[in-house]
């Protein structure tokens, strides 16, 4: 059906419908976690956005003590907040112990030239891995992991970056992304922490794992999935740092 635009995008439903209604559920992973900025992390700070950078610095350093194997972190440094915030997370970014990785765009409708500059000032060429995330034309769902290096200075995708600093290496393809339903409504496809509350969850919960750290938010980074089809929770529509995990998993 791939010749044929409409047939194929009806192969894609089909797809969809077979995979959310019918793929046997798997475990949670036990690999790779996800440190959630949320409404009430934000709700912390005098402004939603930027993610304030002192917190980020403190983050990160928390979770290099507590033992990440990899730390990854999809926000964008492409604009400069409170000088003094913005050299703590440079200093934390260089001394951080455990591999880091910053989403990195070079997009024009995601970032115009000064925030690029500044982008690409602030995050070291070895920490940068691309946001894009790659949809389906037809109904904006989000199927394959983008692999990056798709023009001059693209770095590697988010998620061929992450599992390459975990040691799993591959030539960079578009495979569909292998989701991972989960077991109960109670029981989601990877362990979630609100970011705020790092320092006080034990160690054992972070240690040697991969630890993503991205917006989970009411309105804001929602993106279709095969399993709106199904569902109209966040696995429907569901957060980018969520559909990168996904990815990084697999």
């Amino acid at each position: 059906t791939r010749y044929l635009s409409f047939l194929n995008h009806l192969e894609n439903v089909a797809l969809d419908i077979r995979m959310a209604a019918f793929q046997p559920p798997v475990p949670q992973s036990k690999d790779v976690v996800i440190a959630a900025i949320t409404e009430d992390t934000v709700a912390q700070f005098p402004y939603r956005s930027p993610v304030d950078r002192a917190f980020l610095a403190e983050l990160i350093q928390t979770l290099d003590r507590k033992g990440a194997k990899v730390i990854a972190v999809d926000v964008l440094i492409d604009q400069g907040t409170e000088p003094t915030k913005d050299e703590q997370l440079r200093a934390a970014m260089l001394s951080t112990r455990a591999p880091l990785v910053f989403s990195y765009s070079s997009t024009p409708s995601i970032v115009n030239q000064a925030q690029l500059s500044f982008l690409n000032g602030f995050v070291p060429e070895s920490m940068r891995a691309a946001a894009n995330l790659a949809t389906d034309p037809f109904d904006g769902a989000v199927r394959w992991i983008f692999p990056g290096q798709t023009r001059a200075g693209m770095p590697l995708g988010f998620a061929y970056k992450v599992a390459s600093l975990y040691g799993v290496t591959r030539s960079p393809g578009w495979p569909e992304i292998a989701w991972r339903p989960q077991r109960d409504a109670q029981t989601s496809a990877f362990a979630q922490y609100p970011a705020h509350a790092i320092g006080l969850l034990p160690d054992d919960w972070f240690k040697d794992k991969v630890v993503l750290v991205g917006a989970v938010l009411s309105i804001t980074d929602r993106h279709r999935t095969p399993l709106r089809v199904v569902y109209d929770d966040e696995r429907g529509l569901m957060p980018g740092i969520l559909i990168q995990a996904h990815a990084v998993q697999q």
